[in-house]
């Protein structure tokens, strides 16, 4: 447990500066960019909260999850994988760190296990 969280500890970046997002949902999933070229060091946003924890029995329910990729592009041609989600109940806030990139768009593409439209929310870019 120690070298568990020691390493926890130590890797852990600190993200400031952060830009706020304000995305676009198109037919190709939830996108976003910029006028010229961004370098991204990380990317937080939040999957949409489906559980009504009101509800006295949310427990005994199904808790929806997501799968889904992020995607980036310097032309809004070609796209460039930034990061795997497709496996694991992807839930709630969730910050992704990328590999160094000039990126003009960037979008998430990916399907909810309840069928509801794939959403993102409240996504905040961190530029290098």
């Amino acid at each position: 447990y120690a070298r568990t969280l020691h390493y926890l500890l130590d890797s852990a970046v600190d993200l400031h500066g952060g830009e706020p997002i304000q995305p676009n949902q198109g037919d190709s999933g939830v996108e976003f960019g910029w006028a010229s070229p961004v370098s991204l060091r990380a990317i937080r946003y939040s999957l949409p909260e489906f559980i009504d924890y009101r509800d006295r029995l949310w427990f005994q329910k199904r808790a929806p999850y997501a799968h889904y990729v992020i995607e980036g592009s310097s032309d809004g041609e070609t796209w460039t994988l930034l990061a795997d989600r497709t496996h694991g109940p992807w839930r709630g806030r969730q910050t992704d760190f990328l590999a160094p990139a000039a990126l003009r768009r960037v979008r998430f593409r990916g399907s909810f296990s309840n069928g509801q439209p794939f959403t993102v929310n409240e996504i905040i870019a961190f530029p290098r």
